[in-house]
């Protein structure tokens, strides 16, 4: 059960000149109550294949940083602080002291982890700002360079994943001079940034495939999505993501979620919720945390997902036997990359988990960063594609299952 965690606000009477030379007419305080959005009662689930454990979230485990904000009827921040908390494996309210607040009425915002990805501005410089132009951006993944195919993914660029943000807000908030204001509604701290578990099942048609000889525990397996936002504003919300998120790159499949290891095969042992992650068939697995993207229509926005494993034999990839250069190549080597690919329909929403389940029917193509005869899959080459989508609040799961 998920408690609230409270910030007291104690008195201030300073009233001298402010840092631009204005008069300061002195200062109040505010009481705040913090609390974690929970999953409604009713939430969607769907058998018999969804997994039921979910990341679990505590003070400890979730939370980097947190701020407040204050802002004007216009959007400027006239007052911004760091507050303190304790790093307890718990939800237990917290009681800290916000301090010093100048008088007015405000918008107020409560952001967590603001501070954990790549960002122009900070706490202490952000008064005057508008609180829409605080953004902040996945971090690039030194890895990519080094592993992604360089003809089909030349002017692609790699990220990490996003930072855990966490966004709370209320509105019309009166401090007055010398007073402390009581806030008695939580501030319900509520993620603006999605779950994406990606579940992979190599056990089907197996007689003819032989997808049982691919490992995606190597150290060399990967996990790429897509055509993902590379960056949010703090004000998002799943009805203005075309205004608050964005990307770097002008071609969208050139935004790549980028991941080079083993796959995980267990099911979590800390961190998580009861439950399982892996069900039926589905025998590797990976959690990712996004910024919101995506569509379910529009062909050029439509998450792209790539898995690639390491065959431990010789292997018949897709498309071969096939003369290359003159020569007839019959089957990849072991310790060949094989890759699959397939379209994502459906959106990353702010705080909701999307379950990929991909079901190996075909084989792979076989991948060469170096040749460019082995190139990545490409979105237009995808086939056998079948998808279900369940829109879900946070606490279920919404799944994609696609056959590859």
């Amino acid at each position: 059960m998920m408690t609230a965690a409270m910030l007291v606000g104690a008195t201030s009477c300073d009233k001298e000149a402010g840092n631009d030379g204005s008069e300061s007419l002195g200062t109040g305080m505010l009481k705040v109550t913090l609390d974690f959005a929970k999953p409604s009662s009713n939430a969607a689930t769907y058998a018999p294949t969804a997994s039921t454990a979910k990341p679990s979230t505590t003070w400890q485990g979730n939370i980097k940083s947190l701020a407040i904000f204050f802002t004007d009827n216009t959007g400027v921040i006239k007052s911004a602080q760091t507050i303190p908390y304790d790093l307890n494996n718990d939800l237990l309210a917290q009681t800290k002291t916000v301090q010093g607040v100048p008088v007015g009425t405000y918008d107020v915002y409560v952001f967590a982890n603001w501070d954990q990805g790549d960002y122009d501005w900070s706490v202490a410089a952000a008064k005057g700002r508008q609180i829409k132009d605080l953004y902040m951006r996945a971090l690039t993944n030194g890895d990519y360079a080094g592993y992604k195919h360089q003809t089909s993914e030349a002017n692609s660029n790699g990220y990490k994943e996003a930072p855990e943000v966490f966004v709370a807000k209320h509105s019309n908030i009166t401090i007055a001079a010398d007073q402390t204001v009581t806030d008695s509604t939580p501030y319900q701290l509520t993620r603006i940034v999605s779950l994406v578990r990606v579940r992979i099942d190599q056990s089907q048609d197996n007689a003819n495939n032989h997808n049982d000889l691919i490992n995606f525990q190597d150290v060399n397996a990967s996990l790429r999505i897509r055509r993902i936002n590379t960056g949010i504003n703090l004000l998002y919300t799943d009805a203005t993501r075309t205004t608050t998120t964005n990307r770097t790159e002008t071609d969208a499949k050139n935004a790549v979620f980028f991941a080079k290891g083993a796959f995980k095969n267990s099911e979590p042992t800390g961190g998580y919720s009861t439950g399982t992650v892996l069900t039926d068939q589905f025998k590797s697995w990976n959690d990712v945390i996004l910024f919101p993207a995506g569509s379910a229509t529009v062909g050029a926005e439509k998450l792209d997902v790539v898995v690639t494993g390491i065959t431990t034999a010789d292997y018949v990839p897709a498309g071969y036997p096939k003369t290359i250069g003159g020569v007839l190549v019959e089957k990849a080597p072991a310790g060949s990359q094989i890759a699959w690919a397939g379209a994502v329909t459906a959106e990353l929403t702010g705080n909701g988990i999307l379950e990929l389940n991909l079901t190996l029917l075909s084989a792979g193509q076989w991948v060469d960063p170096t040749n460019p005869d082995k190139p990545l899959p490409e979105p237009q080459e995808y086939g056998n594609l079948e998808i279900k989508v369940g829109l879900v609040e946070w606490g279920a799961i919404q799944q994609v299952n696609i056959e590859l």
